[in-house]
């Protein structure tokens, strides 16, 4: 009779590992539990999940242990079992009970200590396919090359087949780009928990199918790919494009943060810049946008969250964020954490200052460092203290004042529909829509500023909300980017070809455009009762107050109803970004804003 294998309660201050032997009639394992301390020495596996569902069984401990077909898999690759004969292997799956809520929580909560202390990590994308040995042959290659890829030498090849002859990548069916378009649209890069598995790690193995590549080859083949797209954007043909570029973007922001770590850098990791990414992975459990992270948070952030796995439903994934945001503005005084905010959905279940980590967000995380809207000497001769929160409540006490009051909102927004266009290939109904938005916005500056004949560079600024600083000094490129993208969107609704123009102007004109994806996609264009203009969240209307927060780089706009104040999200008026610089006359009475 078969005997299904069932897991032993696990000893305080233990982990399992799971150790391989090959057999001629296949692999057997054994799962064993052993003391987590400095000579211990095993493989720990960073991997996607996928689907929960136990498929699939192996024989271990002489028994049948269900496992999901992600794990049957990994543990089908020659490689992963000769790593796993040479050192015990740690995969989450097998090595935590997962129908034991208290022992995953335990678990959780060494993850960081348990990644830093694997003599590697193996990082595995998954089984081979017909074109990925090629991809990681080509990663390989391009890693070799990284020095050749620079923009002085891609410049001279523009043509992507070009590019790839000069460097020795080319073949004949033009498979390369296909093979390294399906590799970075694997699972394994959407997934938010191998972001800190990947980051901790001593060394790191790249493993797919049956080729094995170094982080460091990998990263480099990364770069390369990267700086190539900057050239030729279709070097690299993506079955979903956004997928595909934001796994680029993603491998070369985890290894900012490898790097960042392997010099001690760690104020790098910002409680509100690991949950950024947080919120662009993907997970199965919404709690795990908060645990997983927490390897990588400050102490006092891991201090002040518990992990529980134990309570179900909504209402926990709610307590949860609020502890979180409670936790993020304790530490932080700059009040990042409300720069979340911008771009997400509200969730009535959330204070209004509370982010739902879990919403979808359109905007991507924008504070910087120029932005002092609410820094200054103001208050410290003041006297005032930073934001804080009373015991036993969720209302944000915040010192500020309000500088303005919105008092004409444009009815529609940028929009971009399919992120697979390019920027002078839009839609019909995308160009009609901007076309249109670019209409109302350029009536209610003219209606704000009358005296103004052409357009200044603040109003281009405004749009794309204070970004494209190396242009900051040339308003004439400022504006031709603005009017190129303009002129697009009028030859597409016109079915007319695009007007020509130079490089210079065309490379301005996509980066105009891709701050415009980025920062301003939904946002409100705005004018003020003193005779301003802003971009503010999609909620902005008429009556809102735009104010400033002590402490904080941006401006936020606040409602104010009968019983309660809203926070709505931060704004951006091109002439109120710095505090010191703010006319006496604008800034209103000193206050404790009390937002809930």
């Amino acid at each position: 009779m078969e005997t299904i294998f069932s897991y032993s309660s696990l000893p305080q201050g233990h982990i399992r590992v799971l150790q391989v032997k090959r057999l001629r009639s296949g692999a057997v394992y054994k799962l064993h539990s052993v003391l987590i301390d400095d000579h211990l020495r095993f493989r720990a596996v960073s991997y996607a999940w996928g689907s929960p569902a136990l498929t699939e069984t192996i024989n271990c401990n002489g028994k049948t242990l269900s496992v999901t077909s992600s794990v049957h898999e990994l543990l089908s690759s020659t490689i992963i079992l000769s790593l796993g004969e040479e050192l015990p292997l740690w995969i989450d799956a097998i090595c935590i009970n997962q129908r034991d809520d208290l022992e995953k929580a335990d678990q959780v909560r060494k993850m960081g200590p348990l990644y830093s202390l694997a003599v590697e990590v193996v990082v595995w994308l998954g089984p081979a396919v017909s074109d990925s040995d090629l991809a990681m042959e080509t990663m390989r290659a391009l890693s070799g090359n990284i020095t050749l890829f620079s923009h002085e030498n891609l410049s001279e090849y523009p043509n992507r087949k070009d590019t790839l002859q000069k460097y020795g990548l080319a073949n004949t069916d033009d498979q390369i780009p296909c093979a390294l378009g399906s590799l970075f649209c694997r699972k394994y890069f959407q997934r938010l928990w191998v972001f800190q598995e990947v980051v901790l790690a001593r060394r790191r193995q790249v493993v797919c199918g049956s080729k094995m590549l170094t982080w460091d080859e990998f990263m480099d083949g990364t770069r390369a790919i990267a700086r190539t797209s900057i050239f030729s954007p279709s070097a690299v043909n993506y079955p979903n494009l956004s997928s595909g570029v934001q796994a680029i973007m993603g491998v070369q922001e985890m290894n900012g943060a490898v790097e960042a770590k392997r010099s001690n850098r760690e104020a790098f990791f910002k409680s509100v810049w690991l949950l950024d990414i947080a919120q662009r992975k993907a997970v199965t459990d919404p709690r795990d946008r908060v645990y997983g992270m927490l390897g990588l948070a400050s102490s006092h952030l891991r201090e002040r969250i518990s992990v529980d796995y134990s309570q179900q439903g909504p209402s926990a994934s709610l307590r949860l964020y609020i502890d979180c945001g409670k936790a993020c503005i304790e530490e932080d005084s700059s009040l990042g954490l409300l720069c979340l905010l911008s771009g997400k959905e509200k969730n009535p279940g959330l204070p209004s200052w509370c982010p739902d980590f879990d919403a979808p967000q359109n905007r991507k995380l924008y504070d910087p460092p120029e932005w002092k809207a609410g820094i200054g000497t103001a208050p410290e001769l003041e006297n005032l203290r930073g934001a804080w929160f009373e015991p036993d409540c969720d209302d944000l006490f915040a010192p500020g004042c309000s500088v303005d009051v919105v008092c004409e909102v444009v009815s529609c927004t940028f929009c971009w529909s399919d992120m697979e266009q390019h920027y002078d290939a839009p839609s019909m109904e995308d160009a009609t829509k901007n076309l249109a938005w670019h209409n109302e916005c350029v009536a209610l500056f003219r209606q704000t500023y009358p005296q103004h004949g052409e357009i200044p560079i603040s109003y281009v600024l405004t749009l794309c909300e204070g970004s494209l600083r190396q242009y900051w000094d040339n308003p004439y490129m400022m504006h031709q980017a603005y009017n190129r993208n303009v002129s697009i969107w009028q030859d597409i609704q016109e079915s007319m070809p695009h007007r020509e123009a130079d490089e210079y102007v065309m490379a301005a004109a996509y980066m105009f455009f891709s701050r415009l994806i980025d920062l301003s996609r939904g946002r409100k264009f705005f004018s003020t009762k003193s005779g301003r203009i802003g971009m503010g969240p999609p909620e902005t209307q008429a009556g809102d107050v735009v104010s400033i927060l002590y402490g904080a780089g941006p401006l936020y706009l606040l409602r104010y109803k009968l019983e309660s104040t809203q926070i709505l999200g931060n704004t951006y008026m091109h002439d109120l970004m710095n505090l010191d610089e703010l006319p006496e006359e604008a800034k209103g009475e000193n206050v404790i804003i009390v937002i809930n």
